[in-house]
């Protein structure tokens, strides 16, 4: 789920509506439900963009594997990100709200992701980590400058951090099995 940049909404994802989950848009209180999408396909991770909230990337199955769309927050205007190679995955908004990070297995073997970050204006993408086991969840830090993410270089999930072109990786944690990364309040690397 995810919040308007005003805080009045709450964007999140439902089987409500039938057998598949559907993106759905309300209240913060929880009141005035309406469904934005519907399709028979799973549609979830609704980002909405932080400098254009009218507007918001998600992933969905409409079209065989999980890829990244764009639609509008009404559900209106819908258009596929990605190119329909692979598996398109976990969208994340730059703080500008031009660019989103995601994981992506296009290249690689179903389900070995790696990080990317894509131009959204013109769909320009840059890989940011290569091969070193399952690259997943990307946040971008409120500086724009920094991603944390997941990733299974061991026997576990462990959280790391980067710069946004893919240098100073730094693993995080080391006990456990550590896999949604949300960036704090805090701006100190």
């Amino acid at each position: 789920s995810d919040f308007t940049p005003d805080s009045k909404q709450l964007l999140l994802y439902s089987t409500a509506g039938g057998s598949y989950s559907q993106i759905f848009i309300a209240n913060a209180d929880g009141s005035n439900w309406q469904r934005i999408s519907s399709v028979r396909a799973i549609e979830v991770e609704a980002k909405v963009n932080p400098k254009a909230s009218t507007n918001l990337v998600f992933v969905s199955g409409r079209g065989g594997p999980p890829q990244i769309y764009r639609m509008n927050i009404d559900g209106a205007d819908i258009v596929r990100l990605t190119t329909g190679e692979g598996e398109a995955v976990n969208p994340s908004w730059h703080p500008d709200g031009t660019k989103i990070a995601f994981a992506w297995t296009r290249g690689f073997e179903p389900g070995n992701y790696n990080i990317f970050i894509m131009d959204v204006a013109t769909r320009g993408v840059t890989q940011l980590t290569h091969g070193m086991g399952r690259n997943e969840n990307p946040v971008w830090a409120s500086d724009g400058l920094h991603i944390v993410f997941s990733s299974k270089r061991g026997g576990r999930n462990q959280i790391f951090t980067m710069l946004a072109d893919g240098t100073q990786q730094k693993q995080l944690t080391t006990q456990g099995n550590n896999e949604k990364p949300v960036w704090g309040n805090a701006s100190n690397f």
